[in-house]
C-alpha cells in the first residue's frame, strides 16, 4: 500500500461507490485526491469498490474510505472464505493458515455467512411476519363482512327474488345479480385499500429489499387474490339465492 522505496509516502485510499457519489456526483472519483489527516498530504483515489451493509440491509450503505496501510492489528479484518460443504470444517485450518501468518493474530467468531446475514434480518422477519399476520387477519374479517352483507341482502330480498323468478328471470341471473352487487362492495374497498396503501408505502420502504414500495405486481396480485377470496365467500349466499322456490317466497308476509 505505500511505495517500498518511500516508507513515508502518503497512503493510497480507496473508496465505496456511497463516498463517491455524495461527494464527487457527476465526477470521475478517480481523478480525486483525499487527505489521510489533517497534517498529512493529500492521496488520489486508487479506486472505487461497492458498497458493503456493515450495519445490515435495513440502512443505507455509509460513504467509507478505505485506507491501505493502517497498523496490522487496527481495525480487525474480515475474510470471506467460500468453500464446498460444510465451511466450519476448515476452521482449524483457517486458524492455522492465519497464524502462519500473523502468530499474534487472535481469528474468532467462525460463522456461515448465511447466518451473518439472517442475524441482521431477524427484527425485519418479525415485524414483516406480524404485518402478515396482521394482514391475514383483515382479509378474514373482510370475507366474513362480505359473506354476512351478503347473506343478509339475499335473506331480505327473499320474496323479490322469488318473484322475478316467478316472472321468468333464470336462476343464472340471479347469481349474476348477487356477484355484481358484491364485486361493487369489493370494488369501492379495493379502491380506498390501494389509495390508503400508496399513501403509506414510505413508511414500509425499510421491511422492503429489492422491491419499490410502489411495486405494481404488488399492488396488482393483492386485489386478485382479494378478488378471488370473495368469489368464494359470495358463492354461498349466491347459490341460496339461486334455491328460492318462488311459491315459497311470495307466501312469505
Amino acid at each position: 500500500c505505500r511505495h517500498p522505496a518511500d516508507p513515508n509516502a502518503p497512503m493510497q485510499p480507496i473508496v465505496n461507490r456511497a463516498f463517491a457519489e455524495r461527494f464527487f456526483p457527476g465526477m470521475n472519483p478517480l481523478e480525486q485526491q483525499v487527505a489521510q489527516l489533517p497534517y498529512r498530504p493529500s492521496a488520489p483515489i486508487q479506486a472505487v469498490v461497492a458498497d458493503v451493509r456493515e450495519n445490515g440491509y435495513a440502512k443505507d450503505p455509509r460513504p467509507t474510505i478505505y485506507w491501505c496501510g493502517f497498523p496490522g492489528f487496527y481495525p480487525d479484518p474480515e475474510y470471506l472464505l467460500k468453500a464446498q460443504g460444510d465451511p466450519l470444517l476448515l476452521s482449524n485450518a483457517v486458524r492455522q493458515k492465519i497464524r502462519s501468518i500473523e502468530p499474534g493474530r487472535a481469528v474468532y467468531n467462525l460463522r456461515r455467512l448465511t447466518e451473518s446475514l439472517e442475524a441482521g434480518l431477524d427484527q425485519r422477519k418479525f415485524q414483516t411476519m406480524l404485518l402478515s399476520l396482521f394482514g391475514g387477519t383483515a382479509l378474514l374479517l373482510a370475507v366474513i363482512g362480505l359473506y354476512g352483507v351478503t347473506s343478509f341482502s339475499v335473506s331480505q330480498r327473499t320474496r323479490e327474488i322469488g318473484l322475478r323468478m316467478a316472472l321468468g328471470a333464470a336462476p343464472v341471473q340471479i347469481l349474476r345479480q348477487v356477484f355484481r352487487e358484491g364485486a361493487m362492495m369489493l370494488a369501492i374497498g379495493a379502491i380506498v385499500g390501494l389509495a390508503a396503501a400508496a399513501a403509506l408505502s414510505r413508511s414500509m420502504s425499510s421491511l422492503l429489499f429489492g422491491i419499490a414500495p410502489l411495486d405494481p405486481v404488488t399492488f396488482a396480485v393483492v386485489p386478485s387474490v382479494l378478488g378471488a377470496v370473495a368469489a368464494v365467500a359470495l358463492f354461498g349466499p349466491a347459490r341460496r339465492a339461486m334455491r328460492v322456490d318462488p311459491v315459497e317466497a311470495l307466501r312469505t308476509d
